[in-house]
Parts: structure tokens; C-alpha cells; sequence
């Protein structure tokens, strides 16, 4: 090889990977504006997706605070009910005031209480401040009194 062309071999390589760099450059231009329009929306779907996360959230905590306005208001009157049968045998007033008694504890009024004989009916309200949704009443109801012979009798299997 002469000098010449080992110079030619080396000019040539470096020339070509110059203009290919150019040319990447040139053609990047055209792709990086239209990929500046979209700079930042991924903050965008983050705040997005955090809003979503919130609301759910909040959902999930306000029906959860309903369900255990629920379930006191069931527990209130299954006690307050059980409390009115075992003073059945005292009078009517004296059960719906032992029943009285034990809604007023678990944070229940009665709504209803009536008495047959030594069976008890009672009817509670609970309410609860669920924040946004607003005031919340849950009511349930409960009987309660001595189990006779014949229902004892149908849960026993069969011989």
C-alpha cells in the first residue's frame, strides 16, 4: 500500500461515520419535537392515577363505616331484645327499660319495643356522620324469648 492510499482508507471511514452522525442528528430533530409535546404527561397520568387511588379510597372507608353503623345497630338490638325477654316476666315497662337500657349503651335508641308474653320484638336506630355522604341511620330488628319444645325439637336429626 502506498501512503496515499492509507490515507484515503482513513479519511474515508472518518468522513462517512461525520456525515451519519450529522444525519442522525438531522433526523432526531424532526422526532425530538414532536416528543417535546409529550414531555411531563406521565406527571400528568401520575396525578391522574393518584386522584383515582383517593376516591377509591374514600369509597372504601365511608361503605366500610357504613357496614359497622350496620352491624352496631344488629348487635344493639340482638342485646337490647334479649335484655326486654329476661325482664319479660317483670311487665312490659320493665322490659322496654332494660332494653332501653342496653341500646342507650351500645349508642342505639329504641324505635320500637313490644312485648308477647315472654317474647320481645325490639326495634333499634344507630346513626353515624359518614363526612361527605352526610348523616347515616342504620335500624334493625331482633325477637327474643324462651325456644319451645317444638322448634327445639325440629333441629334435632332425624333418628
Amino acid at each position: 500500500m502506498t501512503p496515499v492510499s492509507t490515507a484515503r482508507w482513513l479519511r474515508g471511514p472518518r468522513h462517512r461515520h461525520r456525515w451519519s452522525r450529522r444525519w442522525d442528528r438531522r433526523r432526531w430533530r424532526g422526532r425530538a419535537a414532536s416528543a417535546g409535546a409529550e414531555r411531563g404527561s406521565a406527571s400528568v397520568w401520575l396525578v391522574g392515577l393518584c386522584a383515582v387511588l383517593v376516591l377509591a379510597v374514600t369509597a372504601s372507608v365511608l361503605a366500610g363505616s357504613a357496614i359497622v353503623t350496620r352491624h352496631r345497630a344488629t348487635a344493639a338490638a340482638d342485646l337490647s331484645a334479649l335484655a326486654a325477654a329476661g325482664s319479660a316476666i317483670e311487665g312490659r315497662d320493665a322490659a322496654c327499660a332494660a332494653a332501653a337500657d342496653i341500646a342507650t349503651g351500645m349508642g342505639a335508641e329504641v324505635v320500637s319495643c313490644e312485648l308477647a308474653g315472654v317474647v320481645a320484638m325490639v326495634r333499634v336506630s344507630v346513626s353515624a356522620e359518614l363526612g361527605v355522604v352526610g348523616h347515616v341511620r342504620a335500624e334493625a330488628s331482633a325477637r327474643a324469648g324462651p325456644v319451645s319444645e317444638w322448634s327445639f325439637r325440629s333441629r334435632d336429626p332425624p333418628r
